[in-house]
C-alpha cells in the first residue's frame, strides 16, 4: 500500500470517528478529543490531493497512523494516561504545521494553510481547555471518594463536586458551540473572498471581450464601405458578422457567470456576517424553548443550499435572521 492510500484510508477513519462524535451526546472526554479529531481529518484531507512528495507523503502517513494509535488508547484509558494520549495526539499534527512552512518557503501557493494553520490552534486551545476541565473533574471524583469513606461530611462533599463538574462540563460545551460558530464564520469569509475574486475576473474578462468586439466593428465597417461601381461582398460581410456574434455571446456568458459569483459571495458574505450576530441576540432571550427554536431554525438557513444563480433579477437571500426574530415573536406573544 503507497503513502498516499494510507493517507485516504487515516482520513476516512477519522471523518468516521469525528461523525460519531458528533452525533452522540458525549461527556468532557468526547468534547476534549473532538477538536484534534476534526482537524487530523481536514489536514489529512488536504494532504490526499496537495501533490506532497514521497518523503512529504511518508511523514503524513506515519504520524497519522501514530494520531490514530494513540486516539484509540485514548477511548481505553483513564486519569493521566488519557492526559498523555491527548497531548501525544496534538503533537502529532506538529508534521503539518513543517509541511506548510516548506511548501510556502519552496514557492507554492495554497490558501488552504492559513485555514489549516488556524484550525490546529484552535483545536489546541479547546483540547487544553477541556483537558483542564477533565483534570478539575477528575480532582474532584478523587476528593469524593476519598470523603465517602468519612460520615456524613462525605454526601456533602459529593454534592458540591457533582455541581462543580456539571457546571465545568456545561462552559466546555458553550466554548465548542463558539468556537464551532467561528470556524462557520471563517469558512464563509473564505467562501465570499473566493466568489468576489472570481466575479472581478470574469468581468474583466466580459469589458476586455466587448472591447475586441468594437474594435472589430470599427475595423469591418471602415474595411467594407461600399463603393461605387464594386459589388458587395456579402461573404465577407457574414463572416464578419458570424465573428461579432460569436465574441458577443462569450461576452454575455462571462458576464453571467460574474453576476453568478457575486451574487454567492454577497450571500456566504451576509451569512458571515449574521453568524457574528446571531448569539448576541439570542443570548439576551429569557425563554428557552424560544432561543432553541431560533437556533433551529438559524441553523437550517445557513445550512441550506446557497443560492443557484439562474435568474439574475432574484434577490440574494440574505437576510436570514429577522425572519427568525419574526417567528420569534410569535411564539412570544401569547406570554406578552
Amino acid at each position: 500500500m503507497s503513502d498516499l492510500q494510507r493517507i485516504g484510508e487515516l482520513d476516512r477513519h477519522f471523518f468516521r470517528e469525528l461523525t460519531n462524535l458528533r452525533d452522540r451526546d458525549g461527556g468532557i472526554d468526547d468534547i476534549a478529543i473532538t477538536p484534534l479529531v476534526d482537524a487530523w481529518y481536514a489536514c489529512l484531507e488536504w494532504a490526499g490531493h496537495a501533490g506532497l512528495t514521497k518523503e512529504q507523503a511518508r511523514n503524513v502517513a506515519e504520524s497519522g497512523q501514530e494520531a490514530s494509535e494513540h486516539y484509540g488508547r485514548y477511548t481505553h484509558a483513564n486519569g493521566r494516561e488519557k492526559r498523555f494520549e491527548l497531548l501525544a495526539m496534538r503533537g502529532a499534527l506538529d508534521v503539518f504545521l513543517a509541511l506548510f512552512t516548506d511548501r510556502e518557503s519552496a514557492g507554492f501557493e495554497d490558501t488552504d494553510l492559513d485555514t489549516l494553520r488556524k484550525k490546529i490552534e484552535r483545536a489546541s486551545v479547546e483540547s487544553e481547555h477541556a483537558l483542564g476541565v477533565m483534570v478539575y473533574v477528575s480532582d474532584q471524583i478523587a476528593k469524593v471518594e476519598e470523603a465517602a469513606k468519612g460520615a456524613q461530611t462525605a454526601l456533602a462533599a459529593a454534592k458540591k463536586a457533582a455541581e462543580g463538574a456539571e457546571t465545568a462540563v456545561g462552559l466546555a460545551k458553550k466554548a465548542a458551540t463558539e468556537a464551532a460558530t467561528t470556524a462557520l464564520e471563517e469558512e464563509f469569509q473564505t467562501t465570499a473572498s473566493k466568489n468576489f475574486r472570481a466575479a472581478f475576473w470574469f468581468r474583466s474578462a466580459t469589458i476586455f471581450v466587448l472591447g475586441i468586439v468594437i474594435v472589430l466593428a470599427i475595423v469591418f465597417a471602415l474595411s467594407h464601405a461600399p463603393v461605387q461601381g464594386q459589388a458587395v461582398d456579402w461573404y465577407g460581410i457574414t463572416y464578419r458578422l458570424a465573428v461579432l456574434s460569436g465574441l458577443g455571446a462569450l461576452a454575455a456568458y462571462l458576464g453571467r457567470q460574474a453576476g453568478n459569483y457575486a451574487r454567492l459571495g454577497t450571500w456566504a458574505h451576509g451569512i458571515q456576517i449574521q453568524l457574528k450576530a446571531f448569539l448576541g441576540f439570542v443570548n439576551e432571550i429569557e425563554d428557552g424553548e424560544a432561543r432553541q427554536t431560533m437556533f433551529t431554525l438559524f441553523g437550517k438557513r445557513v445550512l441550506e443550499s446557497p443560492p443557484d444563480g439562474k435568474s439574475s433579477g432574484d434577490d440574494v437571500p440574505t437576510n436570514l435572521i429577522q425572519p427568525i426574530f419574526e417567528q420569534a415573536a410569535r411564539l412570544r406573544s401569547p406570554q406578552g
